[in-house]
């Protein structure tokens, strides 16, 4: 109900300010994201695929619209220069799917913003509420903090952007949660959250890519029905 309910004229105007500064910092991450391998073997694997020309990659050719989502997120997050909010780097995993389906639509700047705002609170809260876990320990106090990241579940927050735009009914949107949380790799984050040691930076595996990818993807199947 908050990601349909939510309109531009309900966000502060602080919130729209840091969504605009946001999206502009994510495009010239992605620029600079050219430069880097991991960015290039992005693009050249989006290209040998092929298909409709639906959607921009930043800085380069047109792509279907899951294709591009997938390119956009590894350009933001290449360089490891993406925004930090709250709960860390959501916004390659969110940002990408929202730009792909307004291109489908012609969004208006203000459709587009509401939607980036709306992606960023829900993936922000979602993966806040998984960040931090306790460890358990023979001595007093018998537990530790641990900061673990398993970013992939900053997709509930891409998908909600991407249906809002759509402007998919509760039960599309419902769906779109379902199709996206039944096929993240969640498994592979749990394994890595309960792995003793330090916290390790699971976005630089391309989730990111397959993260937006995937958000994009199940919000065109819940449109198709």
């Amino acid at each position: 109900n908050f990601a349909l309910e939510t309109k531009f004229d309900d966000l502060p105007d602080i919130v729209v300010r840091r969504t605009k500064e946001v999206i502009l910092d994510s495009v010239g991450c992605a620029l600079g994201g050219h430069t880097t391998e991991r960015a290039k073997i992005g693009i050249a694997f989006v290209r040998s695929l092929g298909g409709y020309e639906q959607a921009s990659i930043i800085g380069d050719h047109r792509a279907p619209f899951p294709l591009a989502a997938f390119a956009n997120a590894e350009l933001i997050n290449a360089l490891d220069f993406d925004t930090i909010g709250p709960t860390g780097h959501v916004s390659p995993y969110v940002i990408p799917p929202c730009l792909s389906i307004a291109e489908k639509i012609k969004a208006s700047g203000k459709d587009l913003i509401t939607a980036v705002a709306v992606a960023h609170e829900l993936a922000g809260r979602i993966a806040g509420s998984l960040t931090t876990h306790l460890l358990p320990k023979k001595e007093p106090p018998y537990y530790e903090w641990s900061p673990r990241y398993s970013y992939t579940s900053t997709i509930f927050g891409a998908v909600a952007g991407a249906c809002k735009l759509l402007g998919l009914d509760e039960e599309g949107t419902a769906n779109a949660f379902g199709i996206a949380g039944a096929s993240t790799p969640v498994p592979a984050g749990m394994k890595w959250e309960h792995t003793p040691g330090p916290a390790i930076m699971l976005k630089y595996n391309c989730w990111s890519g397959c993260v937006a990818q995937l958000a994009t993807t199940a919000a065109l199947l819940a449109e198709k029905g």
